[in-house]
């Protein structure tokens, strides 16, 4: 059995799923809704960039675990630099989800309707804040897809060099966890500006 291919496939599966429960709910989309210029309708909701990245860092490692499970028949045991990975995307998502909700019931307090943004484009929407794109969601998106493509080739080599078992899902240097840290902070900084009057 060629493990890469069925690597690929849970890349692939995994991001169809996603991508079809967010036409039905939304799962990648800001909590705040955006306000037609015509006032009387409401666009859909931008893309969140902390949504996003969880999905994205969920996707890689579960299907990097699903592969090795099945190529080793074991379960693998993950280093804690992608437990701290996960846990980045994770308080990135619950962190936003919070500043979301505060600015939602602050602007239902004040009787005012502001979002941060109207959707335009999948990565438009990931880029840019109110006042358009931004360097801190430029450099947060720029790091994850780096190191995400990164992971994804190391999962790749390593189930294509299997049986000769060396560690599979890679382990990701300390620094690198901070840079991620450092970006969504970064991030979530700017956030708390966006959904101001």
């Amino acid at each position: 059995m060629n493990y890469q291919h069925l690597f690929a496939f849970f890349l692939a599966g995994f991001t169809l799923l996603l991508c079809l429960y967010n036409r039905k709910s939304n799962i990648l989309r800001d909590l705040i809704l955006a306000t037609n210029k015509d006032e009387s309708k409401e666009d859909p909701r931008p893309f969140s960039f902390a949504r996003v990245q969880l999905a994205w860092w969920s996707i890689i490692i579960l299907s990097a675990f699903a592969s090795v499970a099945i190529a080793t028949r074991d379960l693998p045991v993950l280093d804690s630099s992608t437990l701290i990975l996960l846990g980045i995307g994770v308080a990135t998502k619950g962190f936003a989800g919070a500043i979301d909700v505060s600015d939602k019931m602050r602007n239902r307090l004040s009787k005012k309707h502001v979002q941060k943004k109207e959707h335009r484009t999948f990565l438009l929407d990931l880029m840019s804040d109110k006042n358009g794109a931004s360097i801190s969601r430029f450099q947060a998106i720029a790091f994850n897809a780096i190191i995400g493509v990164w992971f994804i080739i190391k999962v790749w080599n390593g189930l294509g060099d299997y049986p000769v078992v060396g560690q599979i899902i890679p382990t990701i240097d300390a620094n690198n966890l901070a840079l991620m840290g450092i970006s969504a902070a970064g991030y979530l900084g700017v956030k708390t500006q966006e959904n101001k009057p």
